[in-house]
């Protein structure tokens, strides 16, 4: 393990090995390394190769981190505080052994749906799926999940998979990226517009005022 972490660490290195020209740090060189670095750490941390169909991502919150891997399953690890890793309970993952690898499950989309891509916030996650809905989970303060209330999703039995609703974005629109800030969220809708929700102070949510929606 020390040497894969040793050679990730290299992949990730701007310096040039000994030996090695500067071709090693053209952008070239520097997209090749980058893409195996997170090939391995997948690898290393979810016991799953990256996929081919669409690009694997790595995301990072304040305390948990997930990934998009082959196929379109998604895995969360870290802090489970509010439901925020999406497995229906509060328990923290990857603090001990037997916890990662094919230990750590899926996440339950909902019945036949994948995610095109994951976005860990700082306590809650959202994904969009392979429908171009958006679904959230996780710390629901300020209606930063989108769904008209304050309530956690993903803490407690029964409210993942078919349970956990589509966020409604607006009649005929869907979701073409979601970003996941610190109290709220963002979504670049089909139409090229975008819409935010979760906590309105200083004016993150762009709508001229401090007040939090959704």
């Amino acid at each position: 393990m020390e040497r894969v972490h040793a050679f990730l660490w290299r992949l990730h290195s701007p310096s040039i090995p000994p030996g090695m020209n500067h071709s090693y740090t053209s952008p070239a060189h520097r997209a090749l390394r980058a893409t195996l670095a997170t090939a391995l750490t997948l690898l290393v941390l979810v016991g799953a190769a990256p996929q081919t169909q669409a690009q694997s991502a790595l995301t990072s919150g304040f305390n948990h981190t997930c990934a998009l891997l082959e196929g379109g399953t998604a895995k969360c690890w870290g802090r489970g505080g509010e439901g925020r890793l999406g497995y229906g309970d509060t328990d923290h993952r990857g603090d001990g052994p037997g916890e990662m690898g094919a230990d750590l499950p899926a996440i339950d989309l909902g019945t036949g749906l994948t995610a095109k891509q994951i976005e860990a916030g700082n306590d809650h996650t959202c994904a969009v799926l392979s429908n171009n809905t958006v679904k959230c989970w996780g710390r629901g303060g300020e209606g930063r999940l989108g769904y008209g209330d304050s309530n956690h999703r993903g803490d407690g039995g029964g409210e993942m998979g078919n349970a956990l609703p589509a966020v409604d974005l607006g009649t005929g629109l869907t979701a073409k990226q979601v970003e996941a800030g610190n109290s709220h969220t963002c979504a670049l809708l089909s139409d090229n517009t975008v819409k935010c929700w979760g906590l309105g102070n200083e004016g993150r949510l762009g709508y001229g005022d401090s007040n939090h929606r959704g």
